[in-house]
């Protein structure tokens, strides 16, 4: 079972509930809030007092856990029961029950998770408390639950002369230089944009029009901004400390047409520009590979912040190269948890024509293989992990390089306050980002009672913190190195 513990008070994932005799009703906005956003611990039998913690215990916990199952698997009261037994554990703290109910974040067809047979009555997590979504957070997660692609949408009267000429030449170009014996090279334009679902033909009027990703990729800039006019996408970068804002920016200008697939090759060679190349040969001793597995992760990165995004927000597509990291931003939150998202396994994409007209290109594949090679690299090349955040209408996905894990190593290293295994303690960790008594005794040769002491030391000087409870627990860095 997860746990988000720290210390036993109310955050962001933990809400505590009082629950002597009877399950309390006013829980379920915080089961609503946590399906609906990224899931949490709904505690019963502890609740926060102006004084401190109080455990009141819950006296009859088969009672409460059956009035529980009996209200969530009412769909008049909860429109989804995603709570099963093993979600569910009793500990027992200072001689008294308390219920510890593991929440999960709703799969993103499930959501939203509402109370009372009442779409209004959704709940999303804010920091310590729960509140109610907007209209618009509403729809957001209507559009996610739609088994319909949110670029497959026909745009009445936008037509293939919305779109911009040279990228499709470019485009086409591309595409019969890597698959040259293809049978769609053959075709004119028009047919050729059909086969890529640029273009579809309208059932009710019998005429050709554009989908919403052929018009995100291919179309000129007025006719986009027609469609979406909050439509943005932006490169800058900020890696040059000397420039007091930044020292290049990629952003429309008049100067070329700001569809996606102009954007993304005109930013990734930025991207691409001053990493290392790290030529090899393939298998078959003749093709010479040029990208490294750090050229990928970007790649993949980038194509993925393009096919998740919710063109509808008012979000841009941004990339900003930092220092010690790259950043890409698209409007849109996770649809799965971040768990998954690391796991590479779930992908599902909110644009699967804008996918499909980038794999064509070799840039990204089906089987949701891009976080898989992003972790990659950043294990051989022993990057930072890579972060991410949620806001109500953003994503937020950060690619280390190397520099900052170097930065952090030179800076443990100069610690006098810490000795020799404290410092590898720290450095491995900075490495690896979370870690536990059990990775500890296993890569540094120590016994359990010796990495507690080793913890409990690193933790009282304050560089490192500890959450979680029982087999739960894990350590992290708790300062920015």
């Amino acid at each position: 079972m997860k746990e988000y513990l720290i210390n036993i008070e109310e955050n962001y994932q933990i809400e505590l509930k009082k629950s002597k005799n009877s399950f309390p009703k006013e829980a379920l906005e915080s089961y609503s809030a946590f399906a609906n956003t990224d899931g949490g611990l709904l505690i019963l039998g502890i609740e926060e007092t102006s004084t401190g913690l109080n455990i009141s215990g819950v006296k009859s916990p088969d009672k409460v856990k059956k009035e529980m199952f009996d209200i969530l698997n009412n769909s008049q009261k909860v429109s989804k029961n995603i709570i099963t037994d093993q979600n569910i554990v009793e500990k027992i703290i200072d001689d008294k029950v308390v219920i510890i109910i593991d929440v999960p974040r709703a799969y993103y067809k499930d959501k939203p998770v509402y109370l009372n047979n009442n779409p209004k009555t959704t709940f999303k997590r804010n920091y310590e408390g729960d509140y109610r979504c907007t209209e618009q957070e509403m729809i957001i997660m209507i559009q996610d639950s739609s088994n319909e692609s949110l670029d497959n949408s026909l745009l009445e009267n936008f037509t293939i002369d919305d779109l911009d000429p040279e990228a499709i030449r470019s485009y086409r170009q591309r595409f019969s230089l890597l698959k040259s014996e293809h049978p769609f090279t053959g075709l004119s334009d028009q047919d050729f944009l059909i086969k890529l679902k640029v273009l579809r033909k309208n059932r009710r009027t019998n005429t050709l029009e554009l989908t919403l990703g052929g018009l995100l990729v291919f179309g000129k800039s007025e006719a986009i901004k027609e469609r979406l006019p909050h439509f943005h996408v932006e490169y800058i970068d900020k890696s040059d400390l000397s420039h007091e804002r930044w020292s290049d920016r990629l952003v429309y200008d008049g100067t070329w047409e700001d569809n996606l697939y102009n954007f993304f090759y005109l930013a990734i060679n930025r991207i691409y520009n001053n990493l290392e190349k790290n030529f090899k040969i393939l298998e078959d001793n003749i093709t010479r590979e040029e990208l490294s597995e750090v050229h990928i992760a970007l790649r993949e990165a980038f194509i993925n912040s393009i096919i998740h995004a919710n063109f509808e927000l008012e979000q841009p597509i941004k990339v900003t190269k930092y220092p010690n990291y790259f950043q890409f931003e698209n409007p849109g939150t996770l649809r799965i948890s971040k768990e998954d998202f690391f796991e590479g396994e779930h992908s599902d994409p909110r644009n699967h024509i804008i996918q499909e007209i980038f794999r064509h290109l070799n840039l990204c594949e089906r089987a949701g293989s891009g976080i898989p090679k992003i972790l990659k690299a950043v294990k051989d090349y022993s990057y930072k992990h890579p972060d991410i955040e949620e806001d109500k209408d953003k994503f937020t996905f950060k690619f280390w390089n190397i520099e900052k894990i170097e930065d952090g190593k030179k800076q443990i290293e100069s610690l006098d306050d810490l000795n020799k295994i404290e410092k590898d303690l720290l450095i491995y960790l900075l490495t690896n980002k979370t870690i536990s008594n059990k990775d500890v005794q296993e890569n540094f040769d120590l016994t359990k009672n010796q990495t507690t002491k080793l913890f409990n030391k690193l933790v009282e000087k304050k560089y490192i913190k500890k959450l979680g409870i029982g087999r739960g627990t894990f350590y992290k860095i708790a300062i920015d190195f």
